[in-house]
Protein backbone atom coordinates (compact mmCIF):
# COMPACT_ATOMS: atom_id res chain seq x y z
CA UNK A 1 0.00 0.00 0.00
CA UNK A 2 3.06 2.47 0.85
CA UNK A 3 4.33 1.84 -2.56
CA UNK A 4 0.94 2.34 -4.35
CA UNK A 5 0.65 6.24 -2.35
CA UNK A 6 4.17 7.14 -3.56
CA UNK A 7 3.30 5.95 -6.98
CA UNK A 8 0.07 8.23 -7.32
CA UNK A 9 2.49 11.41 -6.91
CA UNK A 10 2.82 10.24 -10.43
CA UNK A 11 6.38 10.75 -12.45
CA UNK A 12 5.02 14.49 -13.13
CA UNK A 13 4.63 15.49 -9.56
CA UNK A 14 8.28 14.48 -8.23
CA UNK A 15 9.52 16.50 -11.64
CA UNK A 16 7.57 19.20 -10.27
CA UNK A 17 8.75 19.13 -6.32
CA UNK A 18 12.59 19.55 -8.34
CA UNK A 19 12.02 22.29 -10.00
CA UNK A 20 10.74 24.06 -6.82
CA UNK A 21 13.98 22.83 -4.86
CA UNK A 22 15.68 24.40 -7.95
CA UNK A 23 14.23 27.23 -7.94
CA UNK A 24 14.94 28.27 -3.81
CA UNK A 25 18.44 27.85 -4.67
CA UNK A 26 18.63 30.66 -6.96
CA UNK A 27 18.33 28.66 -10.27
CA UNK A 28 15.71 31.00 -11.69
CA UNK A 29 15.58 34.32 -13.50
CA UNK A 30 18.84 36.47 -12.71
CA UNK A 31 21.34 33.52 -11.83
CA UNK A 32 24.72 32.88 -13.24
CA UNK A 33 24.62 31.48 -16.77
CA UNK A 34 25.23 28.14 -16.85
CA UNK A 35 27.26 25.93 -18.93
CA UNK A 36 28.13 22.50 -19.38
CA UNK A 37 30.97 23.12 -17.27
CA UNK A 38 29.41 25.52 -14.75
CA UNK A 39 29.21 29.13 -14.19
CA UNK A 40 30.90 31.53 -16.21
CA UNK A 41 32.83 34.07 -13.90
CA UNK A 42 32.22 37.72 -14.33
CA UNK A 43 34.97 39.64 -16.59
CA UNK A 44 38.07 41.24 -14.22
CA UNK A 45 37.78 45.02 -14.58
CA UNK A 46 40.72 47.85 -14.23
CA UNK A 47 41.02 49.60 -11.31
CA UNK A 48 43.89 51.64 -10.85
CA UNK A 49 46.50 52.83 -13.34
CA UNK A 50 49.86 54.57 -13.15
CA UNK A 51 49.99 57.08 -14.66
CA UNK A 52 46.98 58.35 -14.25
CA UNK A 53 44.83 59.21 -17.18
CA UNK A 54 45.28 62.38 -18.29
CA UNK A 55 48.69 62.93 -16.48
CA UNK A 56 51.95 65.02 -17.57
CA UNK A 57 55.08 65.85 -17.02
CA UNK A 58 55.75 61.89 -16.65
CA UNK A 59 59.65 60.72 -16.48
CA UNK A 60 60.47 59.12 -19.62
CA UNK A 61 61.52 56.19 -17.16
CA UNK A 62 58.00 55.84 -15.55
CA UNK A 63 56.98 51.93 -15.36
CA UNK A 64 53.56 51.96 -17.13
CA UNK A 65 51.04 49.87 -14.10
CA UNK A 66 47.82 48.16 -14.81
CA UNK A 67 46.07 47.19 -11.29
CA UNK A 68 42.95 44.65 -12.26
CA UNK A 69 40.11 43.85 -9.94
CA UNK A 70 40.99 39.95 -9.46
CA UNK A 71 44.11 37.90 -10.12
CA UNK A 72 45.92 37.95 -13.75
CA UNK A 73 46.41 34.65 -15.65
CA UNK A 74 50.02 35.91 -16.40
CA UNK A 75 50.56 33.17 -19.66
CA UNK A 76 47.76 36.05 -21.18
CA UNK A 77 50.21 38.88 -20.36
CA UNK A 78 52.08 39.29 -23.53
CA UNK A 79 53.59 42.45 -25.45
CA UNK A 80 50.40 42.80 -27.45
CA UNK A 81 48.03 42.23 -24.85
CA UNK A 82 49.52 45.12 -22.89
CA UNK A 83 50.96 47.96 -25.07
CA UNK A 84 51.81 51.52 -24.90
CA UNK A 85 51.34 53.34 -28.32
CA UNK A 86 53.02 57.09 -29.49
CA UNK A 87 51.31 57.95 -32.97
CA UNK A 88 49.58 54.59 -33.16
CA UNK A 89 52.56 53.11 -33.39
CA UNK A 90 53.73 50.33 -30.71
CA UNK A 91 56.43 51.69 -27.68
CA UNK A 92 59.13 49.03 -27.08
CA UNK A 93 58.56 47.87 -23.61
CA UNK A 94 58.60 44.54 -21.36
CA UNK A 95 55.33 43.36 -20.04
CA UNK A 96 55.50 41.55 -16.72
CA UNK A 97 53.17 40.59 -14.55
CA UNK A 98 52.55 39.76 -10.53
CA UNK A 99 49.09 38.66 -8.68
CA UNK A 100 46.61 41.63 -10.24
CA UNK A 101 48.87 43.79 -11.62
CA UNK A 102 50.50 44.62 -14.65
CA UNK A 103 53.94 46.26 -15.44
CA UNK A 104 55.28 47.73 -18.94
CA UNK A 105 58.28 48.53 -18.54
CA UNK A 106 59.64 50.70 -21.77
CA UNK A 107 63.14 49.17 -23.33
CA UNK A 108 64.19 53.00 -23.80
CA UNK A 109 63.27 55.98 -21.56
CA UNK A 110 60.84 57.63 -23.25
CA UNK A 111 61.40 60.98 -25.07
CA UNK A 112 60.49 63.96 -23.51
CA UNK A 113 56.63 65.83 -24.69
CA UNK A 114 55.31 62.45 -26.17
CA UNK A 115 51.59 61.40 -26.32
CA UNK A 116 51.24 58.09 -24.84
CA UNK A 117 47.84 55.41 -25.26
CA UNK A 118 48.36 52.96 -22.74
CA UNK A 119 46.20 49.95 -23.93
CA UNK A 120 45.26 47.11 -21.73
CA UNK A 121 43.34 44.44 -23.95
CA UNK A 122 40.84 42.03 -24.01
CA UNK A 123 43.76 39.36 -24.51
CA UNK A 124 44.00 39.30 -20.72
CA UNK A 125 42.32 36.85 -18.67
CA UNK A 126 42.00 36.15 -15.32
CA UNK A 127 43.14 32.96 -13.56
CA UNK A 128 39.36 31.68 -13.69
CA UNK A 129 39.60 31.94 -17.19
CA UNK A 130 37.66 35.54 -17.52
CA UNK A 131 38.44 38.01 -19.90
CA UNK A 132 38.57 42.06 -19.86
CA UNK A 133 34.88 43.15 -21.36
CA UNK A 134 36.74 45.74 -23.68
CA UNK A 135 39.91 47.02 -24.11
CA UNK A 136 41.25 49.78 -21.13
CA UNK A 137 42.51 52.84 -22.70
CA UNK A 138 44.36 55.57 -21.26
CA UNK A 139 46.86 58.48 -21.76
CA UNK A 140 49.46 60.48 -20.35
CA UNK A 141 52.34 62.97 -21.91
CA UNK A 142 56.05 62.58 -20.89
CA UNK A 143 57.80 65.58 -19.69
CA UNK A 144 58.86 68.85 -21.22
CA UNK A 145 61.63 70.09 -22.62
CA UNK A 146 63.97 72.82 -20.85
CA UNK A 147 66.97 75.37 -22.33
CA UNK A 148 69.85 75.16 -20.07
CA UNK A 149 72.21 77.85 -19.48
CA UNK A 150 73.69 79.21 -22.46
CA UNK A 151 77.15 78.32 -23.24
CA UNK A 152 80.25 80.23 -25.03
CA UNK A 153 81.90 78.14 -27.58
CA UNK A 154 84.94 79.79 -28.28
CA UNK A 155 87.47 82.16 -26.25
CA UNK A 156 89.88 84.09 -28.95
CA UNK A 157 89.79 87.05 -28.60
CA UNK A 158 88.86 87.93 -32.47
CA UNK A 159 85.29 88.59 -33.64
CA UNK A 160 83.42 85.72 -34.51
CA UNK A 161 80.16 85.60 -36.62
CA UNK A 162 77.60 83.81 -38.53
CA UNK A 163 77.00 80.09 -36.33
CA UNK A 164 75.69 77.28 -38.42
CA UNK A 165 75.01 73.64 -36.59
CA UNK A 166 73.94 69.96 -37.42
CA UNK A 167 73.19 67.01 -35.07
CA UNK A 168 73.46 63.36 -35.82
CA UNK A 169 71.32 60.51 -35.45
CA UNK A 170 73.31 59.80 -31.81
CA UNK A 171 72.50 63.50 -30.76
CA UNK A 172 76.20 64.60 -31.16
CA UNK A 173 75.99 68.65 -32.60
CA UNK A 174 78.67 70.28 -34.52
CA UNK A 175 78.95 74.05 -34.50
CA UNK A 176 81.18 75.95 -37.23
CA UNK A 177 80.98 79.85 -37.67
CA UNK A 178 83.93 82.22 -39.12
CA UNK A 179 86.54 84.00 -37.12
CA UNK A 180 88.94 86.53 -36.96
CA UNK A 181 91.77 84.83 -34.64
CA UNK A 182 94.92 87.40 -33.00
CA UNK A 183 95.89 90.54 -35.78
CA UNK A 184 94.76 88.28 -38.68
CA UNK A 185 92.38 90.62 -40.59
CA UNK A 186 90.67 87.65 -42.37
CA UNK A 187 88.52 85.02 -41.44
CA UNK A 188 88.70 81.00 -40.35
CA UNK A 189 86.40 78.72 -40.55
CA UNK A 190 86.36 77.02 -36.82
CA UNK A 191 83.85 74.06 -35.75
CA UNK A 192 83.10 72.94 -32.31
CA UNK A 193 81.30 69.39 -31.29
CA UNK A 194 78.85 68.73 -28.79
CA UNK A 195 78.53 64.92 -27.21
CA UNK A 196 76.04 63.74 -25.00
CA UNK A 197 79.02 62.09 -22.77
CA UNK A 198 81.44 65.50 -22.65
CA UNK A 199 79.72 68.61 -23.82
CA UNK A 200 81.37 71.03 -25.69
CA UNK A 201 84.92 70.18 -26.51
CA UNK A 202 87.55 73.03 -28.21
CA UNK A 203 87.39 74.79 -31.20
CA UNK A 204 89.45 73.19 -34.20
CA UNK A 205 90.34 75.18 -36.92
CA UNK A 206 88.88 74.29 -40.25
CA UNK A 207 90.23 76.58 -42.88
CA UNK A 208 93.84 77.29 -44.55
CA UNK A 209 96.10 79.67 -42.92
CA UNK A 210 95.88 82.85 -45.22
CA UNK A 211 92.43 81.67 -46.71
CA UNK A 212 89.11 84.57 -46.14
CA UNK A 213 85.87 83.06 -44.96
CA UNK A 214 82.77 85.00 -46.20
CA UNK A 215 79.81 81.77 -45.26
CA UNK A 216 80.35 78.85 -43.99
CA UNK A 217 77.45 75.88 -43.85
CA UNK A 218 77.13 72.20 -41.96
CA UNK A 219 75.32 68.81 -42.23
CA UNK A 220 75.68 65.66 -40.75
CA UNK A 221 74.85 62.40 -42.51
CA UNK A 222 73.66 59.19 -40.58
CA UNK A 223 76.29 57.42 -39.33
CA UNK A 224 78.16 60.52 -37.40
CA UNK A 225 80.47 61.88 -40.22
CA UNK A 226 80.63 65.64 -41.15
CA UNK A 227 80.91 67.89 -43.76
CA UNK A 228 81.22 71.87 -44.05
CA UNK A 229 81.40 73.49 -46.99
CA UNK A 230 82.51 77.67 -46.98
CA UNK A 231 82.96 80.22 -49.79
CA UNK A 232 86.05 82.75 -49.65
CA UNK A 233 86.32 85.92 -50.70
CA UNK A 234 88.25 84.90 -53.88
CA UNK A 235 85.42 83.32 -55.50
CA UNK A 236 86.45 79.22 -54.34
CA UNK A 237 84.33 76.94 -52.66
CA UNK A 238 85.71 74.92 -49.93
CA UNK A 239 84.97 71.90 -47.80
CA UNK A 240 86.18 70.07 -44.68
CA UNK A 241 85.37 66.09 -43.49
CA UNK A 242 84.91 65.26 -39.91
CA UNK A 243 85.08 61.01 -39.84
CA UNK A 244 83.35 59.65 -36.70
CA UNK A 245 84.99 56.58 -36.87
CA UNK A 246 88.22 58.37 -35.81
CA UNK A 247 87.34 61.66 -34.26
CA UNK A 248 89.38 64.06 -36.78
CA UNK A 249 88.84 66.55 -39.51
CA UNK A 250 89.95 65.20 -42.57
CA UNK A 251 91.83 68.90 -43.53
CA UNK A 252 90.48 71.71 -46.20
CA UNK A 253 89.93 71.02 -49.57
CA UNK A 254 88.59 73.16 -52.10
CA UNK A 255 85.59 71.94 -54.31
CA UNK A 256 85.73 74.53 -57.05
CA UNK A 257 88.04 77.47 -57.52
CA UNK A 258 88.42 80.85 -59.68
CA UNK A 259 84.28 81.03 -59.84
CA UNK A 260 83.43 84.04 -62.89
CA UNK A 261 81.47 86.00 -59.60
CA UNK A 262 81.12 86.48 -55.84
CA UNK A 263 79.52 83.74 -54.03
CA UNK A 264 76.65 84.04 -51.39
CA UNK A 265 73.33 82.24 -50.04
CA UNK A 266 75.53 79.06 -50.31
CA UNK A 267 73.48 76.01 -49.20
CA UNK A 268 74.39 72.11 -48.20
CA UNK A 269 71.81 69.20 -47.65
CA UNK A 270 73.31 65.51 -46.69
CA UNK A 271 71.06 62.54 -47.11
CA UNK A 272 71.05 59.08 -45.68
CA UNK A 273 73.19 57.54 -47.76
CA UNK A 274 75.77 60.33 -47.19
CA UNK A 275 75.73 61.89 -50.41
CA UNK A 276 75.74 65.58 -50.04
CA UNK A 277 74.49 68.63 -52.35
CA UNK A 278 76.09 72.08 -52.58
CA UNK A 279 74.48 75.10 -54.48
CA UNK A 280 75.32 78.40 -54.31
CA UNK A 281 74.71 81.97 -56.17
CA UNK A 282 77.09 83.85 -58.15
CA UNK A 283 75.65 87.25 -58.03
CA UNK A 284 78.10 89.43 -59.16
CA UNK A 285 78.67 89.31 -62.94
CA UNK A 286 77.31 86.27 -64.20
CA UNK A 287 74.00 86.26 -61.51
CA UNK A 288 73.95 81.95 -61.73
CA UNK A 289 73.01 78.85 -59.58
CA UNK A 290 75.55 76.56 -59.23
CA UNK A 291 75.51 72.96 -57.61
CA UNK A 292 78.08 70.90 -57.33
CA UNK A 293 77.44 66.80 -55.56
CA UNK A 294 79.60 64.86 -52.80
CA UNK A 295 79.39 60.87 -53.75
CA UNK A 296 79.88 59.11 -50.44
CA UNK A 297 80.83 55.87 -51.80
CA UNK A 298 84.00 57.26 -54.08
CA UNK A 299 84.73 60.29 -51.51
CA UNK A 300 85.06 63.06 -53.51
CA UNK A 301 83.11 65.87 -55.15
CA UNK A 302 81.96 66.06 -58.94
CA UNK A 303 84.73 66.91 -60.85
CA UNK A 304 82.89 70.65 -62.04
CA UNK A 305 79.82 72.50 -60.33
CA UNK A 306 76.94 73.18 -62.93
CA UNK A 307 74.74 76.09 -63.86
CA UNK A 308 71.19 75.46 -63.09
CA UNK A 309 70.10 79.10 -63.83
CA UNK A 310 71.16 82.49 -65.29
CA UNK A 311 69.12 85.46 -64.58
CA UNK A 312 68.15 88.09 -62.29
CA UNK A 313 68.43 85.59 -59.60
CA UNK A 314 67.63 85.76 -55.70
CA UNK A 315 66.61 84.09 -52.87
CA UNK A 316 68.27 80.91 -52.80
CA UNK A 317 67.08 78.00 -51.04
CA UNK A 318 67.53 74.32 -51.10
CA UNK A 319 65.92 71.17 -49.55
CA UNK A 320 66.72 67.35 -49.60
CA UNK A 321 64.70 64.10 -48.78
CA UNK A 322 66.22 61.49 -47.06
CA UNK A 323 66.74 59.70 -50.51
CA UNK A 324 68.36 62.05 -52.03
CA UNK A 325 65.93 63.82 -54.05
CA UNK A 326 66.32 67.85 -53.80
CA UNK A 327 64.64 71.25 -54.66
CA UNK A 328 66.05 74.50 -55.16
CA UNK A 329 63.86 77.58 -55.32
CA UNK A 330 64.49 81.11 -56.03
CA UNK A 331 63.25 84.71 -57.40
CA UNK A 332 63.68 85.16 -60.97
CA UNK A 333 62.89 88.84 -62.39
CA UNK A 334 61.21 88.03 -66.29
CA UNK A 335 60.98 91.50 -67.54
CA UNK A 336 58.38 92.94 -65.50
CA UNK A 337 58.09 91.32 -62.17
CA UNK A 338 59.46 88.60 -59.98
CA UNK A 339 58.18 85.07 -60.43
CA UNK A 340 59.31 81.93 -57.79
CA UNK A 341 61.36 79.37 -59.87
CA UNK A 342 61.93 75.70 -58.68
CA UNK A 343 64.22 73.30 -59.70
CA UNK A 344 63.60 69.33 -58.76
CA UNK A 345 66.86 66.79 -58.49
CA UNK A 346 66.09 63.48 -59.14
CA UNK A 347 68.30 61.10 -57.31
CA UNK A 348 67.88 57.86 -59.08
CA UNK A 349 68.38 59.42 -62.05
CA UNK A 350 71.14 61.92 -61.45
CA UNK A 351 69.41 64.83 -63.23
CA UNK A 352 67.74 67.67 -62.62
CA UNK A 353 63.79 68.70 -64.05
CA UNK A 354 62.92 71.57 -65.70
CA UNK A 355 62.19 74.75 -64.10
CA UNK A 356 58.62 75.03 -62.58
CA UNK A 357 57.41 78.88 -62.58
CA UNK A 358 55.13 80.24 -59.81
CA UNK A 359 53.43 83.23 -59.48
CA UNK A 360 49.71 83.91 -58.09
CA UNK A 361 49.42 87.13 -59.45
CA UNK A 362 51.23 87.62 -62.91
CA UNK A 363 51.13 91.51 -62.33
CA UNK A 364 52.89 91.91 -59.00
CA UNK A 365 55.94 90.89 -57.46
CA UNK A 366 56.99 87.43 -55.37
CA UNK A 367 59.45 87.19 -52.70
CA UNK A 368 61.64 85.14 -50.39
CA UNK A 369 60.50 81.11 -51.32
CA UNK A 370 61.02 78.63 -48.77
CA UNK A 371 61.30 75.02 -49.37
CA UNK A 372 60.56 72.03 -47.40
CA UNK A 373 60.40 67.99 -48.88
CA UNK A 374 59.41 65.13 -46.37
CA UNK A 375 61.10 61.90 -45.75
CA UNK A 376 59.11 60.43 -48.97
CA UNK A 377 60.47 63.35 -51.43
CA UNK A 378 56.77 65.16 -51.00
CA UNK A 379 57.41 69.14 -51.12
CA UNK A 380 55.96 72.07 -50.16
CA UNK A 381 56.95 75.73 -51.48
CA UNK A 382 55.71 78.86 -49.94
CA UNK A 383 56.40 82.57 -50.75
CA UNK A 384 55.41 86.18 -50.41
CA UNK A 385 53.44 87.62 -52.75
CA UNK A 386 52.60 91.49 -52.64
CA UNK A 387 49.26 93.58 -53.59
CA UNK A 388 49.16 96.73 -54.59
CA UNK A 389 45.58 98.69 -54.42
CA UNK A 390 45.52 101.25 -57.02
CA UNK A 391 42.32 103.12 -54.86
CA UNK A 392 44.24 103.36 -51.72
CA UNK A 393 47.52 102.87 -52.89
CA UNK A 394 48.18 100.83 -49.75
CA UNK A 395 50.95 97.84 -50.47
CA UNK A 396 50.20 94.75 -48.72
CA UNK A 397 52.00 91.29 -48.52
CA UNK A 398 50.57 87.86 -48.20
CA UNK A 399 52.18 84.20 -48.07
CA UNK A 400 51.05 81.69 -50.40
CA UNK A 401 51.55 78.18 -50.90
CA UNK A 402 52.28 75.01 -52.79
CA UNK A 403 52.50 71.42 -52.40
CA UNK A 404 54.66 68.72 -54.20
CA UNK A 405 52.97 64.97 -54.91
CA UNK A 406 55.66 62.80 -55.68
CA UNK A 407 53.91 59.96 -56.51
CA UNK A 408 52.36 62.36 -59.53
CA UNK A 409 54.96 64.51 -59.87
CA UNK A 410 53.50 67.97 -59.81
CA UNK A 411 52.63 70.79 -58.01
CA UNK A 412 49.03 71.78 -56.93
CA UNK A 413 47.01 74.54 -57.59
CA UNK A 414 48.64 77.82 -55.32
CA UNK A 415 46.28 78.70 -52.32
CA UNK A 416 46.79 81.85 -49.88
CA UNK A 417 48.29 81.98 -46.37
CA UNK A 418 46.72 83.79 -43.99
CA UNK A 419 45.14 87.14 -44.83
CA UNK A 420 47.10 90.00 -46.41
CA UNK A 421 49.29 92.20 -43.74
CA UNK A 422 51.35 95.59 -43.90
CA UNK A 423 54.59 93.71 -44.09
CA UNK A 424 56.67 90.27 -44.38
CA UNK A 425 60.03 89.48 -44.31
CA UNK A 426 62.42 86.04 -44.85
CA UNK A 427 59.43 83.10 -44.58
CA UNK A 428 60.78 79.87 -42.74
CA UNK A 429 59.34 76.14 -43.65
CA UNK A 430 59.49 72.84 -41.75
CA UNK A 431 57.63 69.56 -42.83
CA UNK A 432 56.71 66.78 -40.20
CA UNK A 433 57.01 63.34 -40.88
CA UNK A 434 52.97 63.28 -41.12
CA UNK A 435 52.94 65.91 -43.87
CA UNK A 436 52.16 68.87 -41.44
CA UNK A 437 54.03 71.96 -41.97
CA UNK A 438 54.77 75.49 -40.33
CA UNK A 439 55.65 78.39 -41.49
CA UNK A 440 57.17 81.11 -39.43
CA UNK A 441 57.84 84.77 -40.79
CA UNK A 442 58.86 88.17 -39.23
CA UNK A 443 56.11 90.61 -40.30
CA UNK A 444 53.96 93.17 -39.12
CA UNK A 445 50.49 91.76 -38.04
CA UNK A 446 48.41 94.61 -36.79
CA UNK A 447 48.29 98.12 -37.58
CA UNK A 448 51.64 99.24 -36.93
CA UNK A 449 55.38 98.73 -38.39
CA UNK A 450 56.49 97.06 -35.18
CA UNK A 451 58.09 93.11 -36.44
CA UNK A 452 56.87 90.42 -34.51
CA UNK A 453 57.23 86.59 -35.33
CA UNK A 454 53.97 85.08 -36.97
CA UNK A 455 53.57 81.37 -37.21
CA UNK A 456 50.88 79.39 -39.61
CA UNK A 457 50.15 75.84 -39.17
CA UNK A 458 49.38 73.69 -42.18
CA UNK A 459 47.32 70.03 -41.10
CA UNK A 460 47.52 67.53 -43.41
CA UNK A 461 44.49 65.79 -42.25
CA UNK A 462 42.41 68.78 -42.86
CA UNK A 463 44.65 70.18 -45.54
CA UNK A 464 43.66 73.42 -44.50
CA UNK A 465 46.49 76.25 -42.72
CA UNK A 466 45.59 78.03 -39.62
CA UNK A 467 45.36 81.55 -39.10
CA UNK A 468 48.88 83.69 -37.79
CA UNK A 469 49.70 83.12 -34.28
CA UNK A 470 52.10 85.70 -32.91
CA UNK A 471 55.07 83.75 -30.97
CA UNK A 472 57.54 86.47 -29.53
CA UNK A 473 56.91 88.31 -25.72
CA UNK A 474 56.13 91.64 -27.29
CA UNK A 475 59.02 93.76 -25.76
CA UNK A 476 60.23 95.15 -28.89
CA UNK A 477 60.69 94.38 -32.85
CA UNK A 478 61.93 90.71 -33.55
CA UNK A 479 63.77 89.35 -36.01
CA UNK A 480 65.72 86.44 -38.06
CA UNK A 481 62.78 83.73 -36.93
CA UNK A 482 64.02 80.11 -37.91
CA UNK A 483 62.50 76.87 -36.74
CA UNK A 484 63.01 73.14 -37.19
CA UNK A 485 60.42 69.99 -35.92
CA UNK A 486 61.90 67.19 -34.67
CA UNK A 487 60.61 63.26 -35.31
CA UNK A 488 57.45 63.99 -33.19
CA UNK A 489 55.99 66.66 -35.30
CA UNK A 490 57.14 69.17 -32.19
CA UNK A 491 58.57 72.37 -33.73
CA UNK A 492 60.89 74.99 -32.01
CA UNK A 493 61.55 78.32 -33.31
CA UNK A 494 64.06 80.94 -32.27
CA UNK A 495 64.40 84.66 -32.99
CA UNK A 496 66.16 87.86 -31.31
CA UNK A 497 64.30 90.57 -30.25
CA UNK A 498 64.81 93.83 -28.66
CA UNK A 499 64.32 93.83 -24.18
CA UNK A 500 65.30 96.75 -22.84
CA UNK A 501 67.30 98.19 -25.49
CA UNK A 502 69.49 95.11 -26.03
CA UNK A 503 68.84 92.35 -28.32
CA UNK A 504 68.03 89.02 -26.53
CA UNK A 505 67.54 85.49 -28.16
CA UNK A 506 64.04 84.60 -27.60
CA UNK A 507 62.24 80.80 -28.09
CA UNK A 508 58.93 79.33 -28.38
CA UNK A 509 57.33 75.59 -29.18
CA UNK A 510 54.77 74.18 -30.44
CA UNK A 511 54.60 70.71 -28.89
CA UNK A 512 51.83 68.39 -30.31
CA UNK A 513 51.01 66.72 -26.90
CA UNK A 514 49.31 70.23 -26.16
CA UNK A 515 48.29 71.03 -29.91
CA UNK A 516 49.60 74.53 -28.96
CA UNK A 517 52.19 77.10 -28.71
CA UNK A 518 53.61 77.80 -25.65
CA UNK A 519 54.87 81.32 -24.07
CA UNK A 520 57.80 83.29 -25.22
CA UNK A 521 61.41 82.85 -23.36
CA UNK A 522 64.66 84.16 -23.46
CA UNK A 523 67.32 81.58 -23.74
CA UNK A 524 70.51 84.05 -24.11
CA UNK A 525 72.59 85.27 -21.52
CA UNK A 526 72.08 88.70 -19.76
CA UNK A 527 76.01 89.66 -19.90
CA UNK A 528 75.48 93.38 -19.41
CA UNK A 529 72.27 95.12 -18.66
CA UNK A 530 73.21 97.63 -21.30
CA UNK A 531 75.29 95.54 -23.81
CA UNK A 532 75.60 92.09 -24.91
CA UNK A 533 73.83 91.98 -27.69
CA UNK A 534 72.92 88.49 -29.40
CA UNK A 535 71.53 88.13 -33.17
CA UNK A 536 71.64 85.82 -35.65
CA UNK A 537 70.18 82.60 -34.41
CA UNK A 538 70.39 79.05 -36.30
CA UNK A 539 68.94 75.66 -35.08
CA UNK A 540 69.89 71.86 -35.20
CA UNK A 541 67.94 69.36 -34.02
CA UNK A 542 68.41 65.13 -33.55
CA UNK A 543 66.50 62.55 -33.24
CA UNK A 544 66.13 62.03 -30.35
CA UNK A 545 64.11 65.89 -29.94
CA UNK A 546 67.07 67.81 -28.61
CA UNK A 547 67.05 70.99 -30.14
CA UNK A 548 70.51 73.35 -30.38
CA UNK A 549 70.63 76.82 -30.89
CA UNK A 550 73.88 79.10 -31.79
CA UNK A 551 74.19 82.48 -32.21
CA UNK A 552 75.90 85.67 -32.05
CA UNK A 553 76.41 87.75 -29.06
CA UNK A 554 78.56 90.88 -28.24
CA UNK A 555 80.81 91.24 -24.95
CA UNK A 556 79.25 93.17 -22.13
CA UNK A 557 80.42 96.32 -22.96
CA UNK A 558 77.63 98.83 -24.46
CA UNK A 559 79.39 99.60 -27.77
CA UNK A 560 81.51 96.93 -27.82
CA UNK A 561 83.07 95.16 -31.35
CA UNK A 562 84.31 91.63 -29.85
CA UNK A 563 81.70 88.80 -30.58
CA UNK A 564 81.60 85.32 -29.67
CA UNK A 565 79.96 82.45 -30.74
CA UNK A 566 77.47 80.69 -27.87
CA UNK A 567 75.18 77.81 -27.88
CA UNK A 568 71.65 76.96 -25.79
CA UNK A 569 70.20 73.40 -25.52
CA UNK A 570 66.99 72.47 -25.38
CA UNK A 571 66.31 68.57 -23.26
Amino acid sequence: MQMEKVTSWGRYGWMGLVLLSLAACGGGAGSEHKTGSGTTPPAPAVVVVSPADGSTDVPGNKIVTATLDKAIDCSTATAGAFQLLHGGNPVAGEVACAGNTLTLTPAEPLAPEMAIEARVTTAIQSTDGAALAADYVWSFTTVGRTWGSAQRLELAAGEAWNPVAAADTAGNVMAVWRQKVGTNTNYSAFANRYTAEGGWGEPALLSTPGGDVLESVVATAPDGDVIAVWSEYDNSVWFNRYVAANDTWSGPQAIVTGEASTLKNIQLRIDDEGNALAVWHGWASTNEIRAIRYVKADDAWEASAQTLRNGEIDDLQLAMAANGDAMVTWTEYNGTVDDVVVRRYDSSSDAWGNPSVFNASPDSYTEAPAIAMDVAGNGMLVWIQDTYDSVTHALTYRLWSTRYDVAVDDWSVAEPVGSPVIDLYRPQLVLDGSGNATVVTDGAYGDTWTADVGAWRYLAATGEWSTVTVLDSGVGSAYDAKLVADAHGNVTVVWYQNEGGVDRIFANRFVVAQESWSTAQRISEVVSETGGGAFGPRLAVAPDGSVTAVWTQYDGNPGATVTSIWAGRLE
